[in-house]
């Protein structure tokens, strides 16, 4: 399984966590939904560093899934 970090580079340069995901597509989708309602501009994936994250593991999937 692949996984994608999502950080956002502040206007001071530092580096915030936003979201870990398996498809940034649909989390921008979802992002950019809630950014709305919130009478907030939508954003692209070009506003994020995104990175493919190679090693993950998973031991408890069922509670992962749940």
């Amino acid at each position: 399984m692949k996984l994608y970090q999502i950080d956002y580079i502040n206007s001071y340069g530092e580096t915030e966590f936003v979201a870990l995901t398996d498809n940034p597509d649909e989390w921008l989708k979802e992002n950019n939904e809630q950014r709305i309602s919130d009478g907030n501009e939508p954003e692209e994936l070009e506003d994020f560093e995104i990175y493919e994250q190679f090693n993950v593991w998973i031991y408890n999937k069922e509670e992962a899934w749940t």
